[in-house]
């Protein structure tokens, strides 16, 4: 049995390393109705986990070793998308659902939460990001819409270059559910 949940892991992980923003899990209690304009306050929420990984490729199966400047450096990495992120997400997001976003606080209909569940850097400088979506009526503490978007960045990407990607898998997941134009 454990060698299962260890070959189904295996799997996950690697159809989970293919590169490029991807919905990791979809929830939702069937179809919901499209956003209306002026009627979204999109929330963002501040609950982020990081850490970090380091892989080698070898011939045995071992767990590698990152040394303490490796942690380190990987922690300086997660905080340098993180800030990224927290700087840029937000304007990027509301630009492009400027039409659907209300006037003022107390003129929401729906909102959409936007969740940073994890940065995780990696000792060679590549991250991995996982965020959850979630849509729903004012007031309600369930939502009806939920989407888990994960992305992958190379050690080249900026914090600024991490948030347009989320901004953009997310608009694109609120498309692919017919929820915007």
């Amino acid at each position: 049995m454990m060698r299962f949940r260890l070959g189904v892991l295996s799997l996950v992980l690697a159809l989970a390393g293919c590169g490029g923003p991807q919905v990791v899990a979809v929830q939702g209690t069937g179809a919901q109705p499209a956003i209306e304009q002026k009627s979204l306050q999109i929330v963002f929420s501040g609950k982020t986990s990081t850490g970090w990984t380091k892989h080698e490729r070898s011939a045995v199966q071992s767990k590698p070793v990152a040394t303490e400047q490796e942690q380190q450096a990987s922690s300086v990495r997660c905080k340098e998308i993180g800030n990224g992120i927290v700087q840029h997400l937000r304007p990027m997001t509301k630009s492009q659902l400027a039409p659907y976003l209300s006037a003022s606080e107390r003129d929401y209909r729906n909102v959409l939460t936007v969740e940073i569940n994890r940065i995780m850097a990696d000792t060679d400088g590549s991250a991995d990001v996982v965020v959850t979506l979630s849509y729903g009526a004012r007031g309600n503490e369930k939502p009806g819409w939920s989407r888990i978007v994960h992305i992958q960045a190379s050690r080249f990407a900026t914090g600024e270059s991490v948030a347009r990607e989320l901004a953009d898998a997310m608009l694109a997941q609120l498309k692919a559910s017919a929820l915007v134009q």
